[in-house]
């Protein structure tokens, strides 16, 4: 039987969201159900027009595929465990209140994160569990309340805030919650006793949010047998509903990777994640002394003696989010959620590169029934900010003969090269001098520009933050004698800056006039990038004084400097049509400790002698504005082999399963392939992967149709092979 959910329903025309995530729900399919008990109602206090539902109880049915139907309204049919906690047992509302506010941040952003659920979303929870009364706990109160004994009954009401006098909320998004509820409170029934307590134990709401957090350390039932969370991670939460998505082995995984923290150079808890998923799944693996991981998966029989295939993806994610959002990359786990075709994350970078990369690779290696010769799966650390992982790969770690790359962005598009890169660091040096009196002080803000990655997207004319409020800042230079006390822009050298701050000082006298000039280069921006970047915005504000400006010499060298550097494409390849040849990102601008200013860019080429050239030319510019240039390491890029057998296999693969012919291509983008090829020499190789758009932005975004398609996709090669 498969795990049982209660499925998404349609009401009044308003369509929801499936509400329970496959771990949550899978008791219902596991047969841990007495089908024997009574039913579950949920009611909804205040009069039906306040919320446009009937409250009537016309309970659902458990039908023989494990599912829960839900008839036109929120009663449903509710079962009892054979478990030993047959007695008065009650959640937690603090808990409950985070777990709601964790499934609809939406809802909860609206009134105010730490207060939106409380105010919005009163409520009461009942628990009846065996021949005991039900107690009942107000969601904003720990104080239990006393009802009519029900035999055989499990009660969840949730009164209407128009009701109580509270804020409305839209039809909607109240059902959804209403349902959120109630499958929360199915959840912690699921669990077997671990997330209820007893009633003698009531205390308030900060101890019993304290004891819940004990108590979620243990394994959830639900989760034995399948792939864990990791344990003691914070912020851990059920499953997603991306989990529900086909192909369900791939949607499950990744849907646990955006739960594991996992920045460039910060990989320890993805590492220990892949080592419990091998231990757990009885992979042999090895590990090297940079961090990467290598799972070991014999042919199967039929594919016995064919070359061994690397199925390779790295572990890092590129760490970017909305300015306005909260986030620790460190510790909070990613939010996924689906918008109609699209996989996308709240507020910041979905990772689903390489995410899903791993995700398939993981799920090819422990799937049942596919085809495939001896199986090699490398997991790379480090690949987004120095390819770390690819410089320090072990030369023992691989056998293969064909290697698969599963870091690619477009679904139909089979890469065989891609281009080299490196980066230029440039680095000012100023004095400090006292912030000067007579001055109005301001904050500059340039957002709203999508950003993306600086080889996939360097074509696309998206505007560069730190080049545009450069401009501004010149201008205020040298029509009002400007003073600047600081600038921060752009963040990672791989990814197209989307934002830029600055703090300056104008004479008192031309704030207005500064004012105006914003305004003009607000319009200017608009007018520019109206077709691709339609949400810029400048906007300038007051400021406090701040003690200290940079001198006004390093100022004006570094504003020339910024403003005459080259960005964006610099040529085109004549070898291969439509392809970027070479390119150079102005990544960030960094006040640094010690009075340093630091501006790092990175170029790219697929050709090695016109990547040099890039950062030389780059480097030029800065030298001549006084500042010191350091060139990284850099990494070569990857030459095409159009005679790959490897490559034949996997068109004709696309096309058997397709029904048309797939794009060969190099890509702009910088991949380890190259890096591979110089410990390997003799490995065959492609890059594919499913759809994604918006890399290295919080616009991260993953085409769902696509990844089946991918996952079909190298299941045929495998095969075929």
């Amino acid at each position: 039987m498969q795990p049982s959910f209660l499925p998404g329903y349609q009401h009044h025309g308003i369509g929801l969201h499936p509400l329970l995530a496959a771990d949550e729900a899978e008791p219902f399919g596991r047969g841990r159900l007495d089908r024997h008990a009574g039913q579950v109602h949920l009611q909804c206090r205040g009069q039906p027009p306040a919320h446009g539902i009937d409250v009537g109880t016309q309970p659902g049915t458990l039908h023989g595929d494990g599912h829960i139907g839900i008839h036109h309204t929120e009663s449903f049919t509710g079962q009892q465990f054979h478990t030993p906690f047959q007695q008065h047992h009650a959640v937690y509302p603090g808990i409950l209140r985070r777990r709601i506010r964790k499934m609809e941040p939406d809802i909860a952003q609206s009134g105010g994160t730490e207060q939106g659920i409380a105010q919005r979303m009163h409520g009461h929870v009942a628990v009846r569990m065996g021949h005991a009364s039900p107690v009942v706990l107000q969601v904003d109160s720990a104080k239990p309340q006393a009802q009519p004994r029900r035999e055989g009954m499990h009660v969840v009401t949730v009164p209407h805030p128009e009701a109580i006098g509270k804020s409305p909320i839209h039809n909607s998004q109240f059902e959804d919650c209403k349902l959120r509820i109630f499958s929360l409170f199915l959840h912690f029934l699921a669990d077997g006793g671990k997330r209820l307590k007893s009633r003698n134990n009531i205390l308030n709401d900060n101890q019993g949010a304290a004891q819940e957090r004990a108590a979620l350390r243990p394994e959830h039932p639900a989760a034995r047998g399948r792939h864990r969370m990791p344990q003691g991670r914070k912020n851990a939460k059920a499953m997603s509903e991306i989990s529900r998505l086909e192909p369900r082995a791939v949607w499950e995984i990744f849907d646990e990777i955006t739960q594991v923290p996992r920045p460039s150079k910060k990989e320890e808890k993805i590492i220990a994640y892949l080592e419990r998923f091998a231990r757990k799944h009885s992979l042999d693996y090895r590990k090297d002394t940079a961090g990467n991981i290598v799972m070991y998966k014999k042919a199967t029989p039929s594919m016995a003696g064919k070359p061994t295939v690397v199925l390779q993806s790295h572990m890092d994610m590129v760490c970017e989010k909305n300015a306005d959002v909260a986030f620790d990359f460190m510790t909070d786990p990613i939010q996924p959620y689906i918008d109609g075709e699209w996989v996308k994350a709240r507020g910041t970078t979905l990772g689903a590169d390489d995410g899903i990369g791993m995700a398939t690779a993981l799920a090819l290696i422990t799937a049942e029934g596919v085809e495939h010769p001896d199986l090699e799966a490398l997991f790379t650390v480090d690949e987004e900010t120095g390819l770390t992982g690819a410089f320090n790969l072990g030369s023992d770690m691989l056998s293969g003969r064909y290697l698969i790359n599963l870091d690619s962005e477009d679904d139909g598009e089979i890469f065989i090269g891609c281009a080299g890169g490196v980066d230029t660091v440039a680095t000012f040096r100023y004095r400090e001098e006292p912030a000067p009196e007579g001055m109005t002080w301001m904050q500059a803000d340039l957002s709203g520009l999508k950003g993306g990655h600086s080889g996939d997207n360097i074509n696309d004319g998206l505007g560069n933050s730190n080049k545009l409020l450069t401009r501004l800042l010149l201008a205020g230079t040298e029509r009002m004698g400007l003073r600047l006390a600081s600038f921060d822009g752009g963040n990672l050298r791989n990814a197209i800056p989307r934002e830029a701050h600055a703090v300056f000082g104008v004479p008192a006298g031309q704030a207005d006039e500064m004012r105006r000039l914003t305004g003009q280069f607000a319009a200017t921006f608009a007018e520019e990038y109206k077709y691709t970047d339609a949400g810029v915005r400048l906007e300038v504000r007051e400021a406090g004084k701040p003690a200290t400006v940079i001198d006004a010499g390093t100022q004006r060298s570094l504003l020339l400097a910024l403003q005459g550097v080259a960005n964006g494409v610099l040529a085109m390849s004549r070898s291969m049509p439509g392809l970027v040849e070479t390119s150079t990102n102005l990544a960030s601008v960094k006040f640094a400790d010690g009075g340093r200013i630091v501006v790092t860019s990175s170029q790219r080429s697929s050709v090695e002698s016109a990547k040099a050239d890039a950062a030389a030319t780059v480097g030029a510019a800065f030298r001549l504005a006084g500042a010191e240039v350091e060139h990284g390491e850099g990494y070569p890029g990857w030459n095409p082999d159009p005679s790959s057998r490897l490559l034949q296999i996997a068109e004709a693969a696309y096309e058997h399963l397709f029904g048309t012919q797939p794009k060969v291509r190099a890509i702009h983008a910088g991949l380890e392939c190259g890096l591979f090829l110089e410990k390997y020499p003799k490995l065959e190789m492609i890059s594919v992967g499913p759809t994604l758009r918006g890399v290295h932005s919080p616009d991260e975004r993953l085409e769902i149709a696509t990844v089946d398609k991918f996952w079909k996709f190298l299941i045929e090669i495998l095969r075929t092979l």
